[in-house]
């Protein structure tokens, strides 16, 4: 692998890495959008989720969830939803279910990379615009957290 001269072996455990790091480049604006925060009363918890700090954002926390089975649930109007979490090495996958169907796991774990925030790990446009429900629900696979959802309008 070329090092660009860079005195340090490049291996996967070393200190310096060959990071690669994803863009979204977007062709048309994005809808307008309602933030959802861990306050919201239109989240519903159940299970052990916890409030942990967020040094990154000052006062702010996240709930985290270390345990299978644990969910939030929210009812929205509206044509889209986005998923806000954040990802770092040693968190599980959390499963996304969209007006009861499985959209699928999404992965909260990174490996030899540092610590994301904010970061958009689910997301649907294009829904009928109308009344949708969307629940989460902890794999077991490691803790995950929860941020904010984005509802687009």
């Amino acid at each position: 692998m070329f090092t660009s001269g860079c005195q340090f072996e490049d291996v996967p455990a070393g200190i310096y890495k060959a990071w690669t790091i994803p863009v979204v480049l977007r062709t048309e604006a994005l809808p307008p959008y309602e933030e959802l925060t861990m306050e919201s009363s239109r989240i519903t918890w159940a299970g052990d989720w916890v409030k942990i700090p967020d040094p990154k954002h000052g006062a702010r926390q996240v709930q985290m969830s270390r345990k299978a089975g644990d969910t939030l649930t929210v009812y929205f109007r509206g044509t889209g939803i986005a998923y806000i979490a954040g990802k770092s090495e040693g968190f599980g996958q959390m499963d996304v279910i969209l007006d009861g169907k499985v959209q699928g796991r999404v992965n909260l774990g990174l490996r030899n990379f540092p610590a994301l925030s904010e970061v958009c790990v689910f997301q649907r446009n294009g829904l009928p615009n109308g009344q949708h429900i969307l629940k989460l629900a902890s794999a077991g696979t490691g803790p995950v957290d929860f941020e904010g959802l984005r509802i687009y309008r």
